[in-house]
């Protein structure tokens, strides 16, 4: 983690991915200091990417819905059943282009995260990516009811 003064609202974190250990900045912010401490917000940045990229793989058909069980709110599985059903009633090219057959088997690459603590229990993420050069972006809400993390909310354009 590479963050400056404690004190501060906003910071940012570093994640590598790929065999290329191309470096990706999350940057996060805080409407309130100390809402959500630092290490839990990385962590949430973290769930975040995770939540998005089997979801958006799940969309595409390379993974069942039962991958996000322990992650999201069962609202979001049936957002993305509903969002799978549709896509086959409608080339995908005109609806989401990302998620046309053609790419199903591209790379789904992570590019950047902008994640934000509302609340203390209330964390967003914006987070961009690109499957087989075509842009694609999530945006996903995670919630806290005391005990455990959750994403409540996952949606792409």
């Amino acid at each position: 983690m590479n963050d400056t003064d404690s004190d501060d609202l906003i910071f940012d974190t570093y994640y590598r991915v790929g065999t290329s250990n191309e470096t990706i900045r999350f940057h996060i912010a805080q409407c309130v200091s100390g809402d959500i401490d630092r290490d839990t917000c990385v962590k949430l940045a973290y769930n975040s990417c995770n939540v998005a990229c089997l979801a958006i793989d799940i969309v595409r058909g390379r993974l069942g819905v039962n991958m996000l069980n322990a992650l999201v709110h069962p609202t979001v599985i049936g957002y993305l059943e509903n969002l799978i059903e549709l896509l086959d009633l409608q080339p995908s090219t005109f609806v989401i282009p990302w998620a046309d057959g053609t790419r199903k088997h591209h790379l789904l690459i992570l590019r950047t995260l902008n994640g934000f603590v509302i609340s203390p229990t209330h964390f967003t993420a914006n987070i961009g990516l690109t499957v087989g050069g075509q842009p694609c972006w999530a945006y996903v809400v995670f919630r806290s009811n005391g005990r455990k993390w959750m994403c409540m909310h996952c949606d792409f354009w």
